[in-house]
């Protein structure tokens, strides 16, 4: 084995500029083929072009050193950027990609340039990848990291209904029903659709026809409910799929906002069903398209949805919105077992969605209430409506399971067998980040292996990470656009992170960690939220399953701060290991609530409830937290704050002094400027009726000059079922 030096800038298989002397003098590799199993370094101040392939290396390059510099120009290892090709870069087990320890360090760059300072995506057409062998790794101590890849417009598609294998005969006009996935039609008049290169006459593949005429595994097709059935003048040739799971409603006139009745255009679903709807317009007011019901009171083309399988959580919509709502269900609980999967959105004309084998990896994922459940496997046919998988779906899928691309056209691939092995691995002390626009992948698709990216402070992840037991194992600051899918632990610790993009089919969504700020998606997850300590932001437009590990444990921490709960504008929620912290409506809907507000309206109040054992002085329950206070901006003087409270309190005439604490933070001194904490309670008594806002909690402060004070009010005290109301506008009195 022998260790190569760059003599220059230059192209990997420029065999000249390869000498075993750093200084030249010594001999070049024989030919690229010969480079296997050797030591390759990148001296400071030449930049190398990766372009060739070494994916037929029987063992890969014995590690490669990109060298920093002091002052000037670090080494630096860019992809062929100027024609199309796979430039393959294959590292051998036990060794690895590095940097040297010194003041600027060696360069990985993948973009349209090779320039540096730029961030044009490498055109798809080419290929970067690197290929590491059993356990080696990209050890990124010392080492800059700018990879830029042609990232899809669709990072996922939602997955739908069933799509089942038909053949046609004219001879008798019915469509027969193989085995894959069930020889069983569907109902008498259930609306659907069919796809395939040549499909029976007159058939136009994507336009509604509804079932007749069911004989054992066959049926016939009409055009409209008792319509009659079709003649068929052909057979067809090749796959034929039936599309079922989708039923359509004209909203202005199909939704009954006093029975919450939806008429179909076709035979709806079994009662139980788990459905999904969207809006061509504005959705019915009440309705979310995030939220997963269930169909009830189903008969013939009607139906009703409940956000739960019973009768009692039917949901009777205000208004009926705007344009046509369209309801969408899973694959149900056997018809499953098929490679053939309908797709709610074209990505034909997205170019990184391809059936190349190796660039066509996606991780599908069951986006319901059910603990992890994903395949990872490759995509073999792409259509406008469906497509085809490497393997059979393994499982029941809940309507708009996510399909996610996995793959890049810049790629770092492990082959480590590890859970603890990293793939990118900085280290604890790592004060810099990365740019990852890339894929990064263990390739196992049986377990769980490795780390894509470990410690490190500031990265920028626009790719995806997949197929790892950690996606992003710690650090701070990381801002993750791209996707993480099909991990066991997407965020396993670290603080600040900026996540406006996907997270799905993990076990653990956000393991634990704190300051972290929400605007993307968590679904598909066992637990979106573990053991997070500290403040969590969701922000309005997050798509969020709210799942925890569990509430009331005595020394776990986490209070997930929630603006749009359910895709409900404003409708806020905090999810506190103590209780919840609800804004709700004081409008009587649930008993022993508020009837009205202290103006006798139906204003919002903060909801304190689902609380738990464990609160005391120690495990207290904030209903305006201490980390984000209600702030108010008063001049020099004395001043009474005072909240409004009601309690369903019961135990010792409701609840005791300094069981609900109010504090102020305020200036107390101006020279030298100086803030105090000061608190007071009082008793609460049980509200006596729905209107019974009599109680109060109040403290009295001198400012000596004119300032912001904060306020908090925390729960120390606990009751079985009780809850507390705080109307939010305090009255403020100068004494």
């Amino acid at each position: 084995m022998a260790t190569y030096y760059s003599q220059g800038n230059g192209s990997w298989s420029t065999l000249a500029n390869w000498n075993t002397v750093a200084g030249g003098g010594g001999s070049n590799p024989a030919s690229v083929a010969a480079m296997n199993n050797n030591t390759f370094v990148i001296q400071e101040a030449h930049a190398i072009e990766l372009d060739v392939d070494m994916s037929g290396f029987a063992n890969g390059i014995a590690g490669l050193t990109i060298t920093g510099s002091a002052a000037g120009t670090p080494a630096m290892l860019y992809s062929k950027y100027s024609g199309d090709g796979t430039y393959y870069l294959k590292v051998k087990t036990g060794t690895h990609i590095v940097g040297t320890n010194v003041a600027i360090y060696g360069r990985i760059l993948g973009n349209s340039d090779g320039v540096w300072a730029n961030s044009g995506a490498l055109p798809f057409g080419r290929k970067f990848v690197i290929d590491l062998q059993g356990t080696s790794q990209v050890q990124a101590r010392y080492l800059n990291i700018k990879l830029y890849d042609t990232e899809p417009a669709n990072k996922y598609v939602g997955v739908w209904g069933i799509a089942y294998t038909v053949t046609a005969a004219a001879s008798d006009d019915y469509l027969t029903f193989t085995a894959a996935p069930s020889t069983t039609p569907p109902l008498t008049g259930t609306p659907v659709t069919l796809q395939g290169a040549d499909l029976p006459a007159p058939l136009v593949a994507g336009t509604t026809y509804f079932i007749v005429g069911i004989s054992g595994t066959k049926c016939k097709l009409e055009a409209t409910i008792g319509g009659g059935a079709i003649d068929l003048t052909t057979d067809g040739s090749g796959a034929i799929y039936l599309q079922y799971g989708r039923w359509t409603a004209a909203q202005a006139t199909d939704i009954n906002t006093t029975t919450g009745v939806i008429t179909f255009n076709g035979t709806a679903p079994a009662n139980s069903t788990p459905i999904i709807i969207k809006s061509s317009g504005t959705l019915p007011t009440g309705y979310s398209d995030t939220t997963l019901y269930y169909t009830r009171a189903k008969s013939g083309v009607t139906c009703k949805l409940a956000t739960q399988d019973s009768d009692a959580t039917i949901v009777i919509p205000t208004a009926v919105g705007s344009g046509t709502l369209t309801m969408y269900s899973g694959n149900g609980s056997s018809a499953y077992a098929t490679t053939v999967v309908n797709v709610m959105t074209d990505v034909t004309a997205d170019t990184p969605w391809v059936t190349t084998d190796g660039h066509n990896w996606v991780v599908l994922t069951d986006a319901g209430p059910v603990a992890q459940d994903v395949q990872r496997v490759r995509v073999t046919t792409i259509a406008a409506s469906y497509m085809a998988l490497s393997a059979a779906v393994d499982s029941q899928q809940y309507p708009l399971a996510i399909l996610t691309l996995s793959s890049r056209n810049v790629s770092i691939r492990s082959g480590g067998t590890s859970t603890t092995q990293s793939i990118v691995a900085y280290t604890t002390a790592s004060t810099h980040g990365g740019v990852f626009q890339c894929e990064i992948r263990n390739i196992g698709i049986a377990s769980y292996y490795g780390i894509g990216i470990y410690y490190g402070s500031g990265h920028t992840i626009l790719g995806s990470i997949s197929g790892c037991n950690y996606a992003i194992y710690a650090g701070s600051g990381h801002t993750i656009s791209g996707s993480i899918s099909g991990c066991l632990y997407a965020i396993y610790a670290g603080s600040g992170h900026t996540i406006p993009g996907s997270i799905s089919g993990c076990l653990y969504a956000i393991y634990a960690g704190s300051g972290h700020t929400i605007s993307g998606s968590i679904s598909g997850c066992s637990h979106s939220f573990w053991d997070a300590v500290g403040y969590i932001k969701v922000l309005s437009g997050a798509r969020v399953d709210y799942s925890f590990h569990a509430g009331g444990v005595t020394g776990q921490k986490y209070r997930v701060a929630v603006e749009d709960y359910n895709g409900v504008s404003n409708a806020y929620k905090v999810f506190d290991n103590t209780g919840y912290i609800i804004k709700t409506a004081c409008d009587g809907a649930t008993a022993d609530y508020p009837d009205q507000d202290p103006d006798g309206g139906s204003g919002y109040a903060l909801e304190a409830s689902n609380l738990q054992a464990i609160i005391n002085v120690m495990n207290p329950l904030y209903l305006i937290d201490i980390l984000s206070p209600h702030r108010v901006w008063l001049t020099a003087g004395t001043w009474t704050i005072t909240y409004k409270v009601y309690t369903t309190f019961t135990d010792g005439g409701g609840i005791a002094d300094n069981g609900l604490t109010l504090a102020a933070t305020y200036i107390s001194a101006a020279s030298p400027l100086a803030r105090t904490r000061a608190t007071d309670s009082q008793p609460i008594a049980t509200k006596t009726s729905g209107t019974d806002w009599t109680q109060t909690l109040s403290i009295t402060i001198t400012t000596v000059v004119t300032g912001w004070v904060d306020l908090d009010i925390v729960l120390t005290e606990y009751e079985a079922g009780g809850a507390v109301f705080v109307w939010p506008t305090p009255t403020i009195v100068a004494v």
